[in-house]
């Protein structure tokens, strides 16, 4: 589920990109417990009946957004957890009670009850067990809501390492990755940012390609290699998000990139020339994505660009881009 806090916020020509960060406990697919669900955590035994169907119900109060509805019953199936001495299945229910305080920014509570759920992993599953990483993902989320960023890298650095020992680019790895992204993201460290973005992205692409998740991840980008001028790396990212738009048609690629052309002119012709060339390049993307490079505006939107990089006097820009006709 996403971080209900908003993430620190860079406006530009782009656009204003909030960073969301992903927590880990209740389950990907909705209130049942699957062998498909974000963690891998053993089944629970027969005797754990009870503590399941509340925990179950919990769940599903909290994907419903009943949230104190959801808190009494992750309270009960404590209760129950305890009673039936069911240590592992306690400590799933306190990570996931832990993620809910924490949207409901109860901070204190929600460490206490994801700390509790860490030791308990870590003594009945082993140090590096995923579910290990799966309450240390959340730790280290939780740290960065609370402004402790030195806690909250080694927390998520540590959720990566266990993360890529089960192999590279699953689906806990792409959310540590994003995770590490948006923490070094609000700290302005831009390069180290834009690196665990770029790793993310890849993991989100081979194990969780339907996730919202990845889209945002991809705006982050295109935000990070515009602010720092880098249109190539922009275009080439940008067809690719401009192809996954699920209201995209290429008639509609087509008209956004001739608007964009002459936004590129105008910008040009005020002498605004960082949107200028932000314009070319999301048009030559928006005409890329259409399967229209042969096209004559595609062409002309060319010219134009190597003319603006001319009068610049950046010669070898213009020649690469000249060679892309």
């Amino acid at each position: 589920m996403k971080s209900c806090g908003a993430r620190p916020s860079f406006g530009n020509s782009f656009g204003t990109i909030a960073i969301a960060v992903v927590s880990l406990g209740l389950l990907a697919n909705g209130p049942t417990y699957s062998a498909d669900s974000v963690e891998t955590c053993p089944p629970p035994p027969p005797q754990a009946k009870d503590w399941l169907e509340l925990n179950q119900a919990a769940e599903k109060a909290y994907y419903n957004k009943e949230l104190p509805a959801a808190a009494r019953l992750f309270e009960q199936a404590l209760v129950e957890a305890e009673k039936a001495h069911l240590e592992i299945e306690r400590a799933r229910t306190l990570n996931s009670f832990g993620v809910l305080k924490k949207d409901e920014k109860k901070y204190p509570e929600a460490e206490k009850l994801l700390t509790e759920a860490l030791a308990i992993r870590e003594k009945e599953l082993g140090a590096n067990h995923p579910c290990v990483g799966v309450t240390l993902n959340n730790l280290g989320e939780l740290y960065e809501d609370e402004d402790k960023p030195k806690e909250a890298e080694t927390t998520l650095l540590r959720a990566l390492t266990i993360a890529e020992a089960q192999g590279a680019d699953n689906a806990h790895a792409a959310v540590a990755l994003n995770n590490l992204g948006a923490l070094y993201y609000s700290q302005h460290k831009m390069p180290d940012a834009e690196s665990y973005f770029q790793r993310a992205l890849t993991a989100y692409k081979k194990s969780r390609p339907d996730d919202p998740q990845l889209k945002e991840i991809m705006e982050v980008l295109l935000n990070l290699y515009q602010i720092n001028q880098r249109y190539f790396d922009f275009r080439s990212l940008y067809v690719e998000f401009a192809r996954g738009n699920a209201n995209a048609s290429p008639a509609g690629l087509l008209k956004a990139a001739r608007i964009m052309a002459q936004r590129g002119d105008d910008f040009a012709r005020a002498g605004l020339n960082a949107d200028a060339e932000a314009m070319y390049n999301r048009s030559l993307a928006l005409f890329e994505a259409a399967d229209q490079k042969t096209s004559p505006d595609y062409k002309l939107t060319i010219e134009r660009y190597v003319e603006f990089l001319t009068r610049l006097k950046r010669i070898e820009d213009a020649k690469k881009l000249k060679k892309q006709e």
